[in-house]
């Protein structure tokens, strides 16, 4: 038995086109040290970059393979072993110059796998490799990296376990078990697709008014692509919706032709009185580069194009997303409505038909689940960020109030008039950042003209009794602010909203004034609370830190569900915070889940998100009918839309995207769960519908990993238990 495991693991390492790189180093530069350690494995030290030493780019090169085809690029089994963080690159190079380089930020010490890629854009001759060079760029600290093996690898087997079914249904899973390269991948992935192009437009025949256009209901947490992949269509539908009152949910159309389309429109027709609906196509921005293996770089739908619902201009077998979004305002009675979505394009027109089932309960405008972000200005933004706040909560249940007081880690705190609070409670507002309290660094160098880079230089440089006290001045500056905040808020009843978050991913050599500071202002406000994505895996237990922080912030992927029970028993928070829900390495599935369901299951009591808005490289609003947009969907180096949810529309408007409206789909998700939880405690332990409850909610995942189609099922399971129980 033993010998058939390792046989099968041999087997799919060699599927996989899985090669060790030996660890041989062939030369550093830079001041960059390399040494095996006894276990064999590869230690490099990093020096900060020096403007005397003209060190840019401290660097070890080592061989690599000749052949590398058939390849995606190299995983790195590293660990930051060393320094508080830095973006590790890796550049490949051939035989003929050609290169391609790939950054991965690494902010703990924890040992994990890195991808790096190569690009298929350097068109380089992967036959004939020469080396890799592992460098950091302009270092601002020191740091150490071991590198526990280096190995080729793709991702064709595992792709090809995906479209299986797809190839299966249009009749090519024969050809498809032919396929052991990237190259023969993307040839039978294109012949599925033109395929599932033409049977769609087949099938469209009988409605579709003589345009020649196919037209079917698309699942709304399956994100296809215009141009690449398979897609799922039900061909004349209906579209179908299904929500409470006082809640938006949509569902989605996908349109395509064999030729050219000057234009498609669509309107919403035959729908009720008090039902309100919209249509509206998404627009398209491309990706260059995308980290993640076997993930496609390219054009992917995202952004809501709200202020139309017409586009223009599309290529022949270009497939276009529509978003039918509906909303049932307070009152609407249960029941099955029906309408149409009239469609038209050049030489005609069809009707799409849909139907909306309301449930027999409402939602709250304040939901259980509350959530902390910041809208990072721009000159995109201008003028409109109070507009955008607003918008956010009223919309996407977002409260909007920056966690770092408006001006950021290194500027002065400034905080917005009590009447804003009390004009946002008006539209559900359930979080109020107090003040943000700066890292015991950032305390120390703001106002001086320090960098952040240099800032945690020269805070290493520090004794660890420097390091131990907390700025005098910015304790005096806290304590005066929240003696004239604090009292304010109380006065009109939003205190019970608020907490100070603070310390953003502090290191543990700033824990010691952490402590120092908490203690200070715990004299003058004994009920202030404090939270924090401050992470030493205690939640305050057996560590120095117990009483200091209220509210535990972990990344979702360290989240530890018995860990946060046993704090919240001790009278603590424990939120989680995400950093992706990405365009193009996320499904929408997963970032509905994350605060939905998969939240209620792990009991979490906000969700953080360190900005909504971070448009980065943009300069110019989305305005056009064109489906393909200029939106750079790249919000930080290697990362597709990662805090960025939003985008900028016309004449000052905001656009929705897909993956905004699976971050308030989900909130409501959880407020789903949230009232048959309420409802079923009421109930007997005995009662069948409070067991039945007991055990949807039991049967809700905790980890990453669930599909759409279980997602809704179980979101319906609620609401059928909900009806049956009011």
């Amino acid at each position: 038995m033993k010998t058939a495991a390792v046989l099968l693991t041999i087997l799919t390492a060699l599927l996989l086109g899985a090669r060790d790189i030996p660890l041989k180093v062939l030369s550093v530069s830079g001041g960059a040290e390399a040494r095996l350690s006894p276990e064999g494995f590869l230690v490099i030290r990093f020096p900060a970059f020096s403007p005397e030493l003209k060190n840019t780019h401290p660097t070890v090169t080592l061989g690599m393979p000749a052949d590398c085809s058939g390849c995606d690029g190299v995983e790195a089994d590293v660990r930051l072993s060393g320094g508080l963080s830095a973006s590790l690159s890796i550049n490949f190079r051939d035989g003929t110059g050609k290169q391609c380089y790939h950054t991965q930020t690494v902010v703990d010490n924890g040992r994990k796998k890195l991808h790096y890629k190569f690009n298929p854009a350097r068109k380089m001759d992967l036959k004939n490799m020469k080396y890799l060079r592992i460098y950091l760029s302009r270092p601002p600290l020191p740091a150490e990296f071991t590198v526990y093996g280096l190995r080729l690898y793709n991702t064709v087997a595992a792709r090809c376990g995906r479209l299986k079914p797809a190839a299966a249904q249009v009749g090519l899973a024969a050809e498809l078990e032919k396929v052991r390269t990237a190259e023969q991948y993307e040839k039978i992935l294109a012949a599925v697709r033109e395929k599932q192009v033409a049977g769609l437009i087949a099938n469209s025949r009988s409605f579709d008014g003589g345009t020649g256009i196919g037209a079917g209901s698309a699942d709304a947490l399956a994100r296809p692509l215009p141009f690449h992949g398979t897609f799922a269509a039900q061909p004349g539908g209906p579209v179908r919706v299904a929500l409470a009152a006082c809640e938006t949910e949509n569902a989605h159309i996908v349109t395509v032709s064999a030729e050219a389309l000057p234009f498609i429109s669509a309107e919403c027709v035959e729908f009720p009185a008090g039902i309100r609906v919209e249509i509206h196509p998404v627009g398209a921005v491309k990706t260059r580069f995308t980290p993640v293996p076997g993930v496609h770089a390219g054009w992917h739908f995202d952004p809501i194009l709200e202020y139309t619902a017409k586009v223009e201009n599309l290529r022949p077998r270009q497939l276009q997303l529509w978003v039918l979004r509906v909303t049932a305002p307070p009152g609407t009675k249960k029941g099955l409505y029906r309408g149409k979505i009239r469609f038209t394009a050049p030489g005609g027109s069809f009707l799409f038909p849909a139907e909306i089932t309301v449930f027999g309960f409402a939602l709250p405008r304040r939901m259980t689940l509350r959530t902390a972000t910041s809208v990072y200005g721009s000159p995109l933004m201008g003028r409109n960020r109070r507009a955008f706040e607003r918008w956010i909560l009223k919309n996407f249940h977002l409260n909007g109030f920056s966690i770092y007081s408006e001006t950021g880690s290194y500027g002065r705190p400034v905080l917005p008039p009590v009447s804003q609070y009390l004009e946002d409670e008006k539209e559900g507002l359930n979080f109020i950042p107090l003040l943000y309290l700066k890292l015991p660094r950032q305390a120390h160098h703001t106002g001086k003209g320090v960098p952040p880079g240099k800032s945690k230089e020269l805070w290493e440089r520090m004794t660890p009794a420097q390091q131990a006290v907390y700025p005098e001045e910015w304790k005096r500056e806290y304590i005066e602010i929240l003696k004239k905040r604090i009292p304010e808020l109380k006065a009109v009843g939003l205190y019970r909203y608020a907490a100070c978050y603070g310390f953003d991913e502090a290191t543990p050599s700033e824990r010691p004034a952490i402590i120092d500071l908490v203690k200070e202002l715990r004299k003058h406000f004994p009920d202030l609370k404090i939270f924090s994505k401050l992470d030493d895996g205690s939640y305050g237990f057996g560590s120095p830190l117990a009483g200091i922080i209220d509210g535990w912030i972990p990344g979702i992927a360290r989240y530890n569900f018995e860990l946060a029970q046993k704090a919240r028993k001790a009278g603590r928070e424990v939120w989680y915070y995400t950093t992706g829900m990405t365009v193009d390495t996320e499904p929408l599935a997963s970032t509905r889940a994350q605060v939905g369901e998969r939240a209620f299951a792990n009991h979490v009591d906000g969700w953080l998100v360190w900005t909504v808005s971070r448009w980065y490289g943009n300069k110019k609003p989305i305005s056009s009918n064109a489906p393909l947009t200029g939106w750079d969907p790249e919000s930080f180096p290697g990362g597709n839309g990662g805090g960025c949810y939003f985008c900028m529309g016309p004449d000052g408007r905001f656009l929705s995207t897909l993956r905004a409206e699976s971050i308030r789909d989900g909130i409501e998700d959880f407020e789903y769960y949230t009232i048959l939880k309420r409802l079923a405690s009421k109930r007997s332990p005995e009662d069948p519908l409070r067991k039945e409850a007991e055990a949807l909610d039991s049967s809700l995942k905790k980890a990453p990993g669930i599909d759409g189609k279980t997602l809704l099922d179980n979101r319906r399971r609620a609401a059928e238990l909900i009806e049956r129980m009011q």
